[in-house]
């Protein structure tokens, strides 16, 4: 149908989309009902546990499954054919390069070799020759290497190289940093991230790290049991997480059990009037950030609902205690502090470490409560 006669229909992706995919083995579902887009430029992360579907949905893109249901498009067209027919590049968690061959030979593997001498090197302005990707990675020197001559990461940053090489439109990532050590992860993930930021493939990578989504991706699709529970930026996924789970997933907190009733929630921190127009009345849960949460030593008493000024000017909620520090717990950035109120009521909320506490200390305790989240039981 012209799209003119229907404004409803959606546009056409110039990306990969995923449309309904549904797909089981044997009589075990790993895959229902999965629709969502991979723009170009963007890296999309696939981030949830194991055995939630990640990697079938990408062997379902590269053609080594086909799906039981469902349909992936590309630029609009159906994504078909056999796993060499279709332009997606695959790196896969150990790299899987080929021991019996060099650096360059691994490179130039399925690459158009015109123009190349017998060393794997390409004229100095062809883009897609051998050397030109080894200066992209760092790796000047290495072509007569050998994978087992490699570090982890070095292997990885080839296994990319590889995939790139050949002009995929779309590069396909199955936890692409899982085998490398946590310091050479760190500098691979920025290394990696800038190189696919600055061509225009659809990337997408599978990841059960948090953390690295955060960092890699554009785009978070969050899966569970074969399911999309919630998708969007990490900016989004950060400050609106549509579960207590995914809020727990993404960034230290503080939980508390909680009652919503009529307006009002009710919990250890006090009551409070709540705008939740589609929450039920019963019990909730609560999640503090650490940046909810300031410290201020001060002896005024305290302990009803105020209103403050942020630097913005705008006015906030703040609901404010008087505690004495009981336990401090390091745990890098943010440090775990137990609070003792002068009902004997106990706190441990999630505070930056640089926040000068100390033991036996009387503080007060201000909590933003447009900083909170709220999830029903």
């Amino acid at each position: 149908m012209n799209q003119k006669n229907n404004p409803q229909e959606k546009p056409i992706s110039k990306g990969l989309q995923f449309s309904h995919i549904s797909h089981a083995y044997g009589d075990q579902n790993v895959l229902d009902d999965m629709s969502f887009d991979a723009e170009p430029g963007d890296i999309t992360c696939l981030l949830g546990p194991s055995g939630c579907g990640k990697t079938t949905l990408l062997h379902i893109a590269s053609g080594l499954v086909r799906p039981r249901k469902g349909q992936i498009y590309l630029g609009g067209h159906p994504l078909t054919g056999a796993p060499e027919h279709r332009p997606v590049g695959l790196v896969f968690q150990e790299g899987a390069l080929f021991p019996h061959m060099n650096v360059a030979d691994n490179i130039a593997f399925g690459m158009d070799k015109k123009g190349m001498d017998k060393k794997g090197r390409g004229k100095k302005d062809d883009p897609s020759s051998i050397r030109d990707l080894l200066d992209l990675i760092d790796m000047q020197g290495y072509e007569a290497r050998y994978p087992d001559q490699l570090s982890g990461g070095q292997r990885q940053r080839v296994a990319l190289m590889r995939a790139l090489a050949t002009h995929p439109r779309v590069l396909l990532l199955d936890e692409p940093f899982a085998s490398v050590d946590m310091l050479q992860r760190r500098s691979l993930r920025a290394q990696i991230r800038q190189i696919l930021k600055a061509r225009d493939t659809i990337s997408l990578m599978v990841t059960h790290d948090p953390e690295e989504a955060l960092i890699m991706g554009d785009k978070i699709v969050i899966m569970d049991q074969g399911k999309m529970i919630q998708t969007g930026t990490p900016h989004d996924l950060y400050h609106h997480p549509a579960t207590l789970n995914i809020a727990k997933m993404f960034g230290r907190g503080t939980y508390l059990e909680a009652l919503y009733k009529d307006g009002e929630l009710v919990s250890k921190i006090g009551t409070f009037p709540l705008t939740k127009p589609h929450m039920k009345n019963g019990p909730c849960h609560l999640f503090i950030r650490p940046e909810a949460v300031e410290i201020k030593d001060v002896t005024a008493p305290t302990g009803k609902g105020t209103r403050l000024k942020s630097d913005k000017g705008e006015l906030k909620l703040v609901k404010t205690y008087r505690l004495s520090v009981t336990h401090i717990r390091p745990m890098g950035a943010l440090s775990d502090v137990t609070f003792l109120s002068e009902t004997k009521e106990s706190f441990t909320f999630a505070i930056a470490s640089h926040a000068q506490i100390k033991l036996g200390q009387k503080v007060e305790l201000h909590i933003d409560l447009s900083h909170i989240h709220i999830f029903p039981s």
